[in-house]
């Protein structure tokens, strides 16, 4: 297991082209994620192909055009994470 991941409040994953081509090194880590029951954000880049990485367990998705919206994005899943840490103290 991925000592990074073990201890992270969640995973997300930045979807793009190159991200694709790497995909066999990448496919580790989100089994490492999905055993750890972390939460999963993926943040895909528009036009991008991604069909082998939809049927993962994502809490939620988000699609982007301009990596200058991407800290919008961040915030919105910081929010969500602190949230669900919320739940998972009950």
């Amino acid at each position: 297991m991925n000592q990074k991941i073990e201890s992270a409040a969640g995973f997300v994953a930045v979807i793009t082209p190159e991200f694709i081509r790497n995909k066999e090194k990448k496919m580790k880590d989100f089994q490492d994620a999905v055993e750890a029951n972390k939460p999963m954000y993926a943040i895909v880049e528009k036009g991008t192909k991604w069909a082998e990485f939809e049927q993962l367990p994502w809490r939620q998705v988000f699609f982007f055009t301009d990596f200058s919206t991407l800290q919008s994005i961040f915030i919105m899943i910081k929010g969500d994470l602190d949230s669900f840490k919320k739940v998972q103290e009950f």
